[in-house]
């Protein structure tokens, strides 16, 4: 499929799936006093907000820029913040046919540093100019400080994008993974990874689950809508998981019998993420 023939041109909060085109929104939970609506046709979920002009407005200096200070981290605590990134930059290298590694919105994260190590060639770009000045100072990596819609990529020439934790944000999520889609070389791949409503964390935690967010979260996703999604912007998805869920892990520790399966149980239960590697 290529970037022309999706048919996705539908714009958020019209009374429309931006995903199917269904009619079929309808109230799902309130959060903080704002209200999510879910499709019920392919379960996409929209956060209700008044007017884009104060959904742009919540990234303010607080998000963008005071989040990213405070008291730095000792070497122990980042090393183990780089190990941390370890499970996703290995299944990254599984797919991966080249070494040319981008990361959209790289925040706070260690990913860049952990795919260094191992041999790519990183470079971030966010919209944030404290992330991508801490990025900067601790490990020397470039992070250009632009959204994906303003960067200046030439196409066809990145081996890896990848995006934690960014699809939910952005106003228009199709627009962007269409744009990567350019910029990635033939044989190339992305990953990403967004909060899964149904989850296990999900569904035991309700309207005080951390993956909401309906201040930052304009999308809600589901592991068929993030599929979906990634199919109809022109991606083959090769690999789908999910983190495990720490509410599960807690409850198991309680049985002692478990023993050994423990640890095989807990993985069965899905956690806040949902993540998959799809191929342009």
């Amino acid at each position: 499929m290529s970037t022309t023939d999706t048919p996705n041109t539908r714009e958020a909060g019209t009374g429309e799936c931006c995903l199917c085109g269904s009619q079929g929104l309808v109230p799902f939970i309130e959060v903080e006093g704002r209200e999510i609506r879910r499709c019920e046709r392919c379960g996409l979920g929209e956060t209700v907000c008044p007017s884009p002009k104060e959904s742009q407005a919540s990234y303010d200096a607080a998000y963008l820029e005071k989040q990213w200070t405070g008291a730095d981290p000792s070497p122990e605590q980042i090393e183990q913040a780089v190990r941390a990134e370890l499970p996703r930059l290995r299944r990254v290298e599984r797919a991966a046919c080249g070494s040319r590694l981008l990361e959209v919105g790289p925040g706070h994260r260690y990913f860049l540093e952990a795919a260094r190590r191992r041999g790519f060639e990183p470079r971030g770009i966010d919209v944030s100019s404290a992330a991508a000045e801490l990025c900067a100072s601790r490990f020397g990596i470039a992070v250009e400080v632009t959204s994906v819609e303003e960067a200046t990529i030439p196409d066809s020439r990145l081996d890896v994008v990848v995006a934690w934790h960014v699809l939910e944000h952005l106003a228009d999520p199709f627009a962007a993974l269409r744009r990567v889609r350019c910029w990635l070389a033939p044989a190339g791949i992305i990953g990403v990874e967004v909060p899964n409503y149904e989850s296990y964390d999900a569904r035991q935690l309700g309207a005080d689950w951390q993956g909401w967010q309906p201040t930052y979260h304009r999308w809600h996703f589901a592991p068929r809508t993030l599929d979906r999604m990634l199919r109809e912007t022109g991606f083959t998805v090769e690999r789908a998981w999910h983190s495990p869920s720490r509410i599960a892990r807690e409850r198991l520790k309680r049985i002692p019998v478990l023993g050994l399966f423990r640890r095989v149980l807990w993985q069965r239960y899905p956690g806040t993420g949902v993540a998959a590697i799809a191929r342009r």
